[in-house]
């Protein structure tokens, strides 16, 4: 508790007291009393230190059209003595403003901030109780600039990203039949295959042993293991980009005879890899990991969600292996480093690309070098380098095991309780019913001037990201980027 009383100011409105007697606010008009935040053009996401009477909140909130306020005070005990306050408790009634403790602060941030909305985010602490709090407030940042830098990443990757996957959700959708899950047995080891330098001598495993295991492929490997005569059961994609498309060029036509893999696809991939799949006479299914576009899909359709971790196709193999029911896991090729000089195994869609510019003056290696030293490098062991981005996806790994119970067993990983809990059917999809229910409910959105949120407009945010992050368009404020890119969709609705 850092408060001990209230006193009246001279023009009678009520101010704490700290335990050392010092007012928090004026003692002569605390409702006049302003944070240092000169620059805020009327948005923003907002963490204010000290609630204390609430002036300082209240007379920021005035003039802000999108914003979200979320100030903390040092302890349970001190929120409930400012919750006595008029300003306080006018707050509380406020759904744009979050009182919590500073323990709580970095739980809530990421279910409060959201980038594509709320744009800058500024922190502030009322003076006095920052003079009192000066250690809990440096903790406090430390600590919330943790969860940003998370938060950061992840909208950096929407603002990469939000137009292509907007771009392939609705293509994927429109052609969207039915999932179909063929028979798998899953008392077998599920081979989970990535392509790191690794697998060129560990192959040779799943040569002699095929029959041992369910291979579930990346799309990067599937290549290496087509050239090695080893044909996977099942392939996963879960990247964006046209040029993933590339993976499945080896992909051969299917023969009356073949037992064909079952080719699995994030909704938001690229709908030329689901449409050259489905050309040589592949079954493709699919699922979502989280894009809200994804998820309000599902909830038409069942799509599965399949967890991707930091965004890596390899834990997306192994969480579809554990919705199959795959006790046991081995992994190929999951190096998240870079060996014998080269970042991946043989065979990739890297070889034939570098392999086919490659030039005196420019050769091969060269190509492979400037692709791992984009970035700086660490050694791991002798003649093995890493980065920071391939230890999280590493790091990331880890943690999807233990969160999902499998456990170290030799050279595999094992859950003797998972169970099978993908959907054995699935509902029939209407693609223009869908589209138009979308629009309709994204043309209702605006109201008084605010963005409304829910799982509708929520499908627009990570291209609002991208939009954000386009030239001259960051302080674009949100109402303006929602319109824009709800007029894409509608256009894009009416190309379909």
């Amino acid at each position: 508790m850092i408060y001990r009383s209230v006193i009246t100011a001279r023009n009678g409105e009520p101010v704490p007291l700290f335990t050392d007697s010092r007012p928090m606010h004026s003692a002569y008009r605390p409702s006049a009393e302003k944070l240092p935040l000169s620059s805020v053009q009327g948005e923003g996401f907002f963490i204010i230190g000290g609630i204390g009477g609430g002036y300082h909140i209240q007379n920021l909130c005035t003039g802000l059209t999108n914003y979200h306020v979320m100030a903390f005070e040092a302890d349970r005990e001190s929120l409930d003595f400012c919750r006595q306050f008029p300003a306080v408790q006018a707050l509380e009634k406020d759904a744009q403003v979050t009182l919590c403790t500073a323990a709580e602060l970095a739980k809530n941030l990421p279910r409060y901030y959201v980038p594509s909305i709320y744009g800058s985010l500024y922190f502030a602490a009322q003076r006095a109780w920052q003079e009192e709090n000066a250690e809990l407030c440096r903790r406090t940042s430390e600590e919330s600039n943790a969860v940003l830098k998370q938060i950061s990443a992840d909208y950096s990757v929407q603002s990469h990203f939000g137009k292509i996957w907007q771009h392939n959700i609705l293509s994927n959708l429109a052609a969207y039949s039915q999932n179909r899950l063929p028979a798998i047995d899953t008392s077998r080891t599920a081979a989970i295959i990535a392509a790191g330098p690794s697998l060129d001598s560990t192959i040779s495993i799943l040569q002699e042993k095929r029959e041992e295991y369910i291979i579930i492929a990346t799309d990067t490997s599937y290549g290496p293991l087509l050239a090695r005569q080893v044909t996977p059961d099942i392939v996963l994609s879960v990247d964006g980009q046209h040029i993933s498309s590339t993976h499945f060029f080896c992909c051969p036509p299917r023969l009356p005879s073949d037992k064909p893999p079952l080719f699995v696809f994030d909704i938001c991939t690229s709908p030329e890899a689901t449409k050259l799949v489905k050309s040589r006479g592949y079954p493709a299914y699919f699922i979502q990991s989280g894009h809200p576009l994804s998820l309000l899909a599902s909830s038409y359709i069942n799509l599965s969600f399949v967890e991707t971790g930091a965004g890596t196709v390899t834990i997306a193999c192994c969480d579809f292996a554990r919705l199959l029911g795959c006790k046991t896991l081995q992994l190929f090729g999951a190096d998240f480093a870079y060996s014998a000089g080269k970042p991946y195994t043989k065979g990739t869609y890297l070889d034939s690309k570098f392999l086919s510019t490659s030039r005196k003056t420019e050769p091969a290696e060269q190509s492979y070098a400037a692709l791992m030293y984009r970035t700086p490098l660490q050694q791991q062991a002798e003649g093995v380098y890493t980065t920071e981005i391939l230890q999280r996806y590493a790091a990331t790994l880890q943690e999807w095991l233990q969160k999902h119970g499998y456990e170290p067993c030799g050279d595999c990983y094992r859950n003797a309780n998972i169970q099978p809990s993908l959907p054995s059917q699935q509902k029939r999809f209407d693609f223009p019913q869908f589209m138009a229910e979308l629009t309709k409910q994204l043309s209702q959105a605006e109201e008084n001037g605010q963005l409304q949120q829910n799982a509708y407009t929520a499908t627009l945010l990570p291209y609002i990201a991208y939009l954000r992050g386009r030239k001259n368009m960051d302080k674009v404020p949100v109402l303006e980027l929602f319109k824009l890119a709800y007029s894409h969709i509608s256009r894009y609705n009416e190309q379909i």
